[in-house]
Formats: structure tokens, C-alpha cells, sequence
């Protein structure tokens, strides 16, 4: 029985990394799902925001804050209830970087690339 507790051991340490890794893209993937209503709905205003810009009617902005504001609350608890699924990552400040970057690979804000747009050119 002993001699098969060290191969074992070597084993798990040796897929450890591998599965601590598609742990964190597990994670990333779970946030881009909540945060899919939200970027949407961020698309939806960004062009709600042109077309006032263009007619002067603000009307629409003004009655899409509602539906943001419940977009974001769900969004919010799906936040929270990805903590308790990956309580090591929610422990850890690093991890949570991490697979923070590696959603924003997979699923980039929207309003980043309007800021990149607005940004001074240097």
C-alpha cells in the first residue's frame, strides 16, 4: 500500500498546475457568462448614446438606466455566487487578477474600445 501513496503524490503534484489552470479559465469563463448581460446591455447604450447624440432625445437613455440597473444586480450575484464556487480563488488577490485577464481576453468590455477610441493619441 505505501508504495503507492509516493507515485500518487507525484502524480497529483505533476497534474496540479494543469488543473489549477483550467481551474482558472473555468472561472474566467463563469465571469465572462455574468458579465454577458451587462456588456450587452453596455453595446445597447453606447448606441442609444449616438443616436441621442445625433436626434437630442434623451428620452431613451433615461428609461434604459432602469434595466441597467437590474442587468447589473443580477450580474452582481452571479459574482457572488462565483465566489463560493472557487473559494480559493476569492481567497486570493492574484488569482482573482488573473482570471480577470484571462476574461478579459475572452469576452472585452465594450466601453474599453470606447475608451481607446477617446483616448489622446501620443
Amino acid at each position: 500500500m505505501n508504495r503507492y501513496i509516493f507515485p500518487a503524490t507525484v502524480l497529483a503534484l505533476v497534474l496540479s498546475p494543469h488543473l489549477f489552470a483550467a481551474n482558472l479559465e473555468a472561472a474566467a469563463d463563469d465571469v465572462c457568462v455574468c458579465l454577458e448581460g451587462p456588456y450587452q446591455h453596455a453595446e445597447e447604450t453606447l448606441a442609444l448614446v449616438n443616436e441621442a447624440l445625433q436626434s437630442g432625445d434623451m428620452s431613451k437613455i433615461l428609461a434604459s438606466q432602469d434595466e441597467m440597473m437590474r442587468v447589473m444586480n443580477t450580474s452582481e450575484l452571479c459574482i457572488e455566487d462565483l465566489s463560493k464556487k472557487y473559494p480559493d480563488i476569492s481567497a486570493d488577490e492574484t488569482l482573482q487578477k488573473e482570471v480577470m485577464r484571462i476574461a478579459d481576453e475572452k469576452c472585452p468590455n465594450p466601453l474599453e474600445k470606447l475608451k481607446s477610441a477617446s483616448a489622446p493619441s501620443s
